[in-house]
């Protein structure tokens, strides 16, 4: 007899007096919600899910679910835990706690798990109803530039300017997030607006040696490319009439 097992993310009326066994979800709740928001098209997710190895687990056996031991006992995700999304000062403690772990790993290059926690992180803060909360606010730039500075060391690109523009539509000055999403642009070759970028950060923070040594090296590159360009053109239209 062929059977199938289940793991609805909604209601499932269609099952309702059904030859169904229902169960639930005792450990591993925030693998069930990390793969419930992945993003889908066409009703397919859009990064590859895999269940591997899955059956019965006998007693004694490791289900390969373990508890943190970095000291965050709280929920990966706000529907599973009992904070409300009105509790705006509990939130912000909360999630002031995870932000700092982030830090942690990130000081000790454990990207991934540094990611783990600023997405955690951004999670509650987005769980929050008050959100024109100016600590919330604060809190979610942080975040989003911490998280930029973790795919920048990854070298994904692509993501650090994602994040980088969601830092900056909160706060278009943010010196950080100005520098970090130059520096990816550089990456991509793209000196003219990672000059721009630069140049808009020196205005909020004229001192920074980094940005400046940054925005020398990126000016060089654009310059060779402008001669070449220059060039390309003057053989272009220079030669002598036939």
């Amino acid at each position: 007899m062929d059977h199938s097992f289940l793991l609805p993310l909604q209601k499932t009326t269609h099952l309702d007096n059904k030859h169904v066994v229902f169960g639930r979800v005792l450990k591993g709740q925030d693998v069930v919600r990390l793969c419930e928001n992945i993003q889908t098209q066409s009703d397919r997710p859009t990064k590859l899910v895999l269940i591997v190895n899955c059956g019965e687990i006998l007693p004694g056996q490791d289900d390969g679910v373990s508890f943190p031991d970095d000291g965050d006992s709280v929920p990966g995700y706000p529907e599973d835990s009992d904070i409300k999304s009105s509790q705006t000062d509990l939130i912000i403690e909360v999630t002031e706690s995870v932000r700092q772990l982030g830090n942690k790993f990130f000081t000790a290059s454990d990207i991934n798990n540094a990611i783990n926690k600023y997405e955690k992180t951004l999670r509650y803060l987005n769980f929050s109803q008050d959100s024109f909360n100016e600590k919330i606010r604060t809190s979610k730039i942080t975040c989003y530039s911490n998280l930029a500075a973790c795919y920048l060391k990854l070298g994904q690109n692509s993501e650090t300017l994602e994040l980088c523009d969601k830092a900056l539509s909160l706060d278009n000055n943010n010196v950080k997030a100005l520098f970090r999403k130059a520096q990816a642009q550089f990456n991509t070759k793209d000196y003219e607006d990672c000059i721009q970028n630069l140049k808009v950060a020196l205005l909020h923070d004229k001192d920074n040696k980094e940005i400046k040594n940054f925005l020398i090296k990126a000016q060089k590159l654009q310059d060779v490319i402008t001669k070449k360009q220059q060039k390309a053109f003057s053989n272009l239209f220079g030669g002598s009439d036939a």
